[in-house]
């Protein structure tokens, strides 16, 4: 599993990538950070590429600007996968992750291959 930081309108964003496969963005809720991904991750990476990214203000993201919106959060999403040189995902989203993933679903359509 690579542990790693990008940097993204002055904050600097913590994620991982596990697996190999058909890449995954998971996206975690409001109060929570990757770990909420602990319990499926080992089994969803048998089959994809998970990219799974701590949101601003939480886990081990550090930030200099508070997001306003959760347009804020799918553009840091969108930053990462760019970082990446990932052109099209399935973004998963879990609680306040299920709005930002839908925000970036709407945003960014040609890098959705599919919305969980």
């Amino acid at each position: 599993m690579a542990m790693s930081f990008f940097e993204h309108n002055g904050n600097k964003h913590y994620y991982e990538l596990l697996g190999s496969g058909k890449p995954l963005l998971l996206l975690h809720g409001l109060c929570a950070d990757n770990m909420t991904w602990l319990p499926v991750k080992r089994a969803l990476a048998e089959r994809y590429r998970l990219v799974i990214p701590d949101n601003r203000l939480s886990g081990k993201s550090v930030f200099a600007a508070l997001p306003e919106s959760v347009d804020d959060l799918a553009d840091d999403a969108k930053a990462l996968l760019d970082s990446l040189k990932l052109s099209k995902v399935v973004v998963v989203g879990h609680s306040m992750g299920g709005y930002v993933a839908q925000a970036f679903a709407l945003r960014y359509p040609d890098s959705v291959s599919a919305l969980v």
